[in-house]
């Protein structure tokens, strides 16, 4: 049950009530007199209160819609005084649930001017947030009487995408029926058809150019790729929630996000279709796609990705067995320590898909010594194995995997 609250306006309508009951007792004229300015004051505050909420108008700055977490950004807010009375005590508070120190600004206003000022906020956790509405409060010198006016909503929410690191080219395994090694870097040069050529624009790879045509026409021509039927790159974020140490699930956690959107930018960037597939959460699934907007899409779907007990590793890797293609490369991400999922690899091996795996480390515990067990059973199948530690720099735990037995190490990267 709510616990009632005094008012200051609730105590000064007490001392109005003995002021009457005293001077009707005893018939003093002091207590008239005080009851007359107690009066005055008590009306004289609720009609300062009225005056100075009138006339104001708020105008805030949208927040941007989409914003990367630790970034920081800036918005602009007006209050525009139409009165002749210069508003002396005005405090503005914006509801938002983003985190860190919330908008509260007091400010003095004069008649028929306005006021801005900027405000700094920080993106400091992903998410999505909402933002608004505006409270506007005014009262009177002696606290009796509060006023609040409401302002704008905004429709939109704030999403706080995942921090993205500069990372290498993930190692590609070797091609056991012809001996060649491929990195994942290059994976379009081994796409087995092309939809269509188009002109070269600058800035490109030169590994996708199509020379039969760019010897036709004097002039380069890239092949444009089809991605259902060519190279690409599925990454598997392991988020159920048995596969998160319990002791360190936060820390964990963000950083298999974090190295996931990492991996889904780098080769989006060099236009290799990238898909998603989140375990905990069986709805959070991205085709492969290379187009502009998959970036985005993934980023947006991690910023929302909680970990969960859904779908398991184990489920996900085996329902989706049919449907990989030959010329497909998988990367799954996760703190699985036990080795049960191991098994519905073959099947993808098999069909000469490229399996990496990248081993989400405890940060308390030494990262050559972590999850020995996994790494015994994954080894034999060369499958590459990168571990990433969330106290360590991502482009380090990335560049140099763990070599498979038999196998001499490739170094990741893309000729300029």
């Amino acid at each position: 049950m709510r616990t009632p609250t005094i008012r200051r306006w609730h105590i000064v309508a007490i001392i109005l009530a003995l002021c009457i009951f005293f001077g009707a007792a005893t018939g003093f004229i002091i207590f008239y007199r005080l009851l007359t300015i107690l009066f005055i004051t008590f009306v004289g505050s609720y009609l300062y209160k009225v005056v100075m909420v009138r006339g104001l108008t708020v105008e805030a700055q949208i927040p941007p819609v989409q914003v990367t977490e630790g970034d920081s950004f800036e918005r602009m807010f007006t209050v525009h005084n139409r009165s002749r009375f210069t508003k002396p005590w005005v405090r503005l508070h914006e509801e938002s649930d983003l985190g860190g120190p919330s908008i509260n600004t007091v400010f003095r206003v004069q008649g028929t001017t306005n006021k801005s000022w900027k405000e700094t906020q920080v993106a400091n956790t992903r998410g999505v947030y909402t933002i608004g509405p505006i409270h506007l409060y005014a009262s009177d010198p002696f606290g009796l009487f509060q006023h609040h006016q409401v302002f704008q909503q905004y429709s939109n929410p704030l999403t706080v995408f995942p921090r993205t690191e500069p990372v290498p080219f993930l190692t590609r395994r070797t091609n056991q029926s012809s001996g060649r090694r491929y990195n994942l870097a290059r994976m379009d040069q081994f796409s087995p058809a092309a939809s269509s050529v188009r002109e070269y624009l600058p800035g490109e790879s030169l590994n996708r150019i199509h020379w039969n045509t760019t010897a036709r026409v004097n002039r380069l021509m890239m092949k444009q790729l089809d991605p259902e039927q060519g190279e690409h790159l599925e990454l598997i974020l392991d988020l159920n929630d048995n596969s998160i140490q319990p002791d360190i699930n936060y820390t964990q956690h963000e950083h298999a996000i974090r190295v996931t959107g990492s991996l889904a930018k780098r080769y989006l960037t060099y236009h290799i279709p990238v898909g998603l597939t989140i375990t905990g959460q069986e709805s959070l699934a991205i085709p492969h796609s290379n187009q502009s907007s998959q970036l985005e899409a993934i980023l947006t779907v991690l910023s929302r990705a909680q970990n969960s007990n859904g779908s398991s590793l184990i489920k996900v890797l085996g329902s989706r067995t049919e449907r990989r293609q030959r010329y497909g490369s998988i990367v799954i991400i996760t703190s699985r320590d036990d080795p049960t999922w191991i098994s519905e690899l073959y099947p993808s091996i098999n069909k000469n898909v490229s399996i990496t795996v990248i081993l989400i480390a405890d940060p308390s515990a030494n990262a050559h010594k972590m999850m020995p067990s996994i790494a015994y059973h994954l080894l034999p199948m060369k499958v590459w194995i990168y571990v990433a530690n969330p106290t360590h720099p991502l482009n380090e735990c990335l560049n140099r995997p763990i070599p498979p037995p038999n196998t001499h190490f490739i170094q990741s990267g893309i000729s300029q």
